[in-house]
């Protein structure tokens, strides 16, 4: 048997056209940034920049490679490290933070070629770009 449910009797009910919403655009800055995450993304790809801006400096996540090739290069034990794999892996990424980690500071993707010397004269030089070129010679 069914029963039919009614209302409160100190219920109002209104029909769905007379109810007034009130839309208006809100921004979440982080979700901004999230969705700028992806290379395809129609508002801009700038967190595919390694890590050019904070929220890529916050979500970084280190890597037993990262650590490997961190000591290998302050015991020189490597000499010349070549990175290859998909746009967006994260390759100038972690070379962004190795390099910070090795104490040569925080450096812009837009520095394609990076060169520096740590403490102990070893001189460290970094290519972000495989399509930059070198003293005028591609590479």
């Amino acid at each position: 048997m069914e029963e039919d449910i009614k209302p409160p009797a100190h219920s109002i009910t209104t029909p769905a056209e007379k109810i007034q919403t009130e839309l208006r655009e809100e921004r979440v800055e982080w979700l901004l940034s999230l969705l700028q995450s992806y290379p395809g993304s129609r508002w801009g790809n700038r967190e595919t920049r390694g890590l050019d801006t904070d929220f890529a400096e916050q979500t970084y996540v280190p890597t037993n490679l990262e650590e490997t090739l961190l000591e290998d290069i302050q015991k020189r034990r490597v000499r010349l490290v070549i990175l290859c794999g998909n746009a967006g892996d994260g390759k100038t990424a972690l070379l962004q933070h190795l390099w910070a980690q090795l104490g040569l500071g925080r450096q812009s993707s837009s520095n394609r070629i990076l060169e520096g010397q740590l403490d102990d004269g070893l001189v460290v030089r970094m290519n972000l770009d495989g399509s930059a070129a070198w003293h005028e010679k591609v590479c």
